[in-house]
């Protein structure tokens, strides 16, 4: 095996480089740890700067901690051993740090026999690069954000645990951050869409519409609510777990996520109305009217058995509540074209919207929706607040003016 000259430090030389005159040198990296590695100038004098800046750059040593050569697979294990520390102290859901291992770190899978040193901003981009949903539609770029955080945290604990120097995240990987959700990523139905979805539902599906269109639930939240958790002398629901991705059932996605919320009284009178056949308030229906392929026709299909009583998935919500109504109905709603299920978040969305138009501010919107901190709400509906100050502004400067 040949022997690296950890002393090299080769005389500046011309070169025709694509038609133009350059100098350069060879030099040992001590980061890199090889010899034979060319530094090129565009002129001499810029060569002798460079030049002198490697040769104090190997008197001093390597600026790459030693264990910068850990394979990535090693840092991760780690990171995510310190993070079930946190489940065990009840300060992290362990269903959300599955979804750290299984949504977002999984990703890092091609590259874990690489060292911790090689995560960059091109390794990164490649990474989004290959994230879309089944139907081939690239992922958002608040997906892209999550998994860029999760990265980010791992590299962090690597620099905390000198795997990787202080400046890395800044220097390599910083430039591949997603740019900020725009406002145009947060699908919001109009009011007399919402209205019509509702009106237009069956006594099954109208509650749960106006449920998560007047409170802001999650989905998961909505489909595993239980009727232990619904008080309608109080006029009250707590949530307090929700139906994970992998079919089970847990805490809400954040601590902030566990919280009891008002019932309007026109959906506690559809409550008091509705049969108790199983502890859930929202099982799968038995039968759901799906459209007959190739035609405008709908029949009825059975989805379960008469005495079995199973949770929904977000999937079944869509497919079987959602999107029959708003096809039936001809109900416009965003990003929906017909061939691909509409998406319920848009109600959430919907819920937001409403309460910032009614003046509530960051904090109260933030614990109606589960948010685990106010930042993450305003990241996501900044704009809609900003644009009620613009509306207001705008009615404050014609004053006088008329």
């Amino acid at each position: 095996m040949r022997k690296i000259n950890t002393k090299q430090l080769t005389a500046i030389k011309p070169i025709i480089k694509r038609g133009k005159k350059k100098f350069y040198f060879r030099y040992y990296c001590p980061d890199l740890q090889k010899d034979n590695v060319r530094k090129f100038a565009n002129t001499e004098a810029e060569a002798r700067v460079l030049r002198e800046q490697i040769k104090e750059k190997q008197v001093l040593g390597s600026s790459t901690p030693a264990g910068a050569h850990t394979p990535i697979g090693v840092i991760r294990d780690k990171w995510l051993d310190m993070m079930q520390l946190r489940v065990d102290d009840g300060h992290l859901a362990q269903s959300t740090l599955d979804g750290y291992r299984d949504a977002h770190l999984s990703l890092l899978d091609p590259y874990v026999e690489e060292s911790i040193q090689n995560i960059n901003a091109p390794m990164i981009r490649a990474i989004f690069k290959k994230m879309a949903w089944n139907d081939g539609r690239a992922k958002s770029y608040n997906t892209k954000g999550k998994v860029f955080a999760r990265i980010k945290a791992m590299l962090e604990y690597a620099i905390k645990h000198g795997y990787l120097a202080p400046d890395h995240i800044y220097k390599y990987v910083e430039e591949a951050r997603p740019i900020t959700v725009q406002p145009d990523e947060v699908q919001i139905p109009s009011e007399s869409s919402v209205k019509k979805l509702i009106e237009c539902s069956d006594d099954f599906w109208k509650p749960f519409f106006l449920m998560v269109a007047s409170t802001g639930l999650r989905c998961g939240e909505a489909v595993a609510l239980p009727w232990r958790n619904v008080r309608l002398n109080e006029g009250i629901i707590r949530i307090d777990r929700a139906r994970k991705t992998d079919g089970t059932v847990g805490q809400p996605k954040t601590k902030k996520g566990v919280r009891e919320l008002f019932l309007p009284q026109a959906l506690a009178k559809m409550f008091s109305d509705m049969p108790r056949k199983s502890d859930l308030v929202f099982p799968l229906p038995e039968f759901q009217e799906k459209r007959v392929r190739a035609s405008k026709s709908y029949s009825l299909r059975r989805l379960r058995g008469k005495n079995e009583y199973k949770m929904m998935t977000v999937e079944q919500v869509c497919a079987n509540g959602l999107k029959p109504t708003i096809d039936q109905n001809q109900i416009d709603w965003p990003d929906y074209d017909g061939d691909h299920s509409p998406r319920i978040k848009c109600l959430r969305h919907f819920a937001a919207s409403k309460m910032i138009a009614l003046g509530y501010d960051a904090v109260t919107v933030q614990r109606r929706l589960g948010h685990a901190k106010a930042e993450t709400t305003l990241n996501i509906y900044a704009h809609l607040w900003e644009r009620n100050k613009f509306k207001d502004e705008g009615e404050d400067m014609v004053k006088g003016l008329l």
